[in-house]
């Protein structure tokens, strides 16, 4: 518990005085002697970790292994740990070669689309879905896949006024110009991305 609060206490300050007792607080557990619920929140304090380390592909590797005992954990567990997860994976393609970021972004979109079978109303997989497809190079789907997150944000609860908040961020900022760029590869994209722009500004006023 205290482990996970400093780390939490982290998150909010950034003083790596947190950091530091946080890990050495974790490093010390004896995870032998812990309930299988108290295990899960060792693996998650571990991979939150890490992440703050910087070290996001081992991140993501302890979120995946808590993901497949979220049976355990209380409500709400299941979202924050697929958003720590598909972050962490996020942060590691970003950093990592060009090359290797299509397989990256191309698994946290299987996880948005088993996510979404799973539960239609995950806000964190609706959002995972459109910005996964567009590192995935599917600039077509990741559009879609906004369009439709924003439709589908009001059934999420809380949390749609977030998800509409990071579409649009995501759509305004990164789909429309480079869908405009691929849809006019040799011609000025300014023309296309007024129209774009157009075009998700009638669905947010429709929906």
């Amino acid at each position: 518990v205290f482990a996970r609060a400093s780390l939490e206490r982290y998150r909010l300050s950034t003083d790596p005085a947190d950091l530091d007792a946080g890990r050495v607080a974790l490093t010390h557990v004896d995870d032998t002697k812990l309930s299988p619920r108290d295990h899960v929140d060792h693996v998650i304090g571990l991979g939150e970790s890490l992440y703050f380390d910087r070290r996001f592909g081992a991140a993501a590797e302890l979120f995946e292994t808590a993901l497949a005992r979220l049976d355990l954990l209380e409500p709400g567990a299941r979202e924050r740990l697929v958003e720590w997860w598909a972050g962490a994976l996020d942060q590691q393609a970003q950093l990592g070669p060009g090359t290797e970021r299509r397989p990256i972004y191309l698994r946290i979109l299987q996880r948005a689309e088993e996510e979404l079978r799973r539960d239609d109303r995950s806000a964190v997989a609706s959002y995972w879905l459109a910005a996964a497809s567009r590192g995935a190079d599917d600039l077509d789907r990741a559009w879609d896949a906004a369009a439709a997150g924003w439709v589908r944000a009001p059934s999420t609860g809380p949390a749609g006024v977030k998800l509409r908040g990071d579409l649009d961020r995501l759509v305004t900022t990164v789909i429309i110009p480079e869908r405009a760029r691929q849809l006019a590869p040799a011609a000025d994209p300014h023309p296309a991305m007024a129209l774009l722009q157009q075009q998700w500004d009638e669905l947010k006023q429709r929906y």
